[in-house]
């Protein structure tokens, strides 16, 4: 896409030297470990203690305990504060949830002992939250939860006008919002955001009002050039993301693209030359 065509839309072109901080590895990484894929939340389960005597010892042993956030019987849940579960004299074994839409992913941290969703979780959803632990004492121990989400009253829209193809090397990936973007909810968005790219690259967010009929748009801006001939898609997890006081997004959005041979023209106004670029080297002046 050349640099007119963004300014039609009232995006500005690629320039290089702004902000970046986020680096986004290859299309395989790693997001940390998962346990079974899926979020919870339940009430502690018991405690019990056992003593067992060893070559004139004692060694005290602890049943897990296990607690999930939100308890059991919450409603309105807000969606953006996701599931967490939680235990003490033992390590997480599985934790999975249960709904009518794929199960949700979460992290494993803090020794095994502590589980947190990743995305947000959608509203106006019923979700069957399972953990099961292992104790200090060997026993295994499953607590559930059972819990709603809330049914916003606002909502938002988010859409991009990225397709499935070929773009430049400078082509920002560009999200549309409905709606305003309180600064305030703006860093929680953008964490709701997930990008895959075949190549290494670093680059950051950018909001602008300027975007053209979108009320406010968002940005990301690699540091450098995509490299060339790299796959690139994203994952926006808007459902269940807040973005301002009682605003949430009921849809997620995705897509992917293609970023094709590099062509980049640069011209000097000190003397009035354009040095043409093709596949990273001087093709022509």
């Amino acid at each position: 896409m050349r640099d007119s065509e963004l300014s039609r839309m009232g995006r500005r072109p690629w320039l290089p030297g702004r902000r970046a901080g986020l680096a986004v590895t290859g299309i395989c990484g790693a997001l940390g470990l998962l346990v079974a894929g899926c979020s919870s939340s339940a009430p502690p389960a018991s405690n019990g203690q056992h003593g067992s005597h060893t070559g004139g010892t004692t060694k005290s042993t602890t049943l897990a305990q296990v607690s999930i956030t939100p308890s059991n019987g919450s409603s309105r849940v807000k969606p953006d504060k996701g599931v967490t579960v939680t235990v003490a004299h033992g390590k997480l074994e599985n934790v999975k949830v249960v709904t009518g839409h794929d199960p949700a992913a979460g992290t494993l941290s803090q020794g095994g002992t502590v589980w947190h969703s990743l995305w947000p979780l959608r509203v106006g959803t019923h979700y069957t939250v399972t953990a099961t632990a292992l104790g200090t004492d060997g026993k295994t121990v499953t607590a559930t939860s059972s819990f709603g989400t809330l049914r916003p009253a606002q909502t938002f829209q988010a859409s991009t006008i990225l397709g499935n193809q070929s773009y430049g090397v400078g082509i920002p990936i560009m999200i549309d919002f409905n709606s305003a973007v309180d600064p305030r909810f703006r860093a929680n968005v953008e964490r709701a955001i997930e990008i895959k790219s075949s190549k290494p690259v670093v680059g950051a967010w950018e909001w602008d009002t300027q975007c053209g009929s979108a009320v406010v748009c968002l940005d990301f801006r690699t540091r450098q050039y995509w490299p060339q001939n790299t796959r690139v898609s994203f994952d926006a997890h808007f459902n269940g993301v807040e973005v301002a006081p009682g605003v949430f997004g009921t849809a997620n959005l995705s897509q992917s693209f293609r970023i094709g041979a590099s062509l980049i023209g640069l011209t000097s106004t000190r003397d009035h030359k354009r040095r043409i670029n093709w596949h990273n080297k001087l093709f022509q002046t």
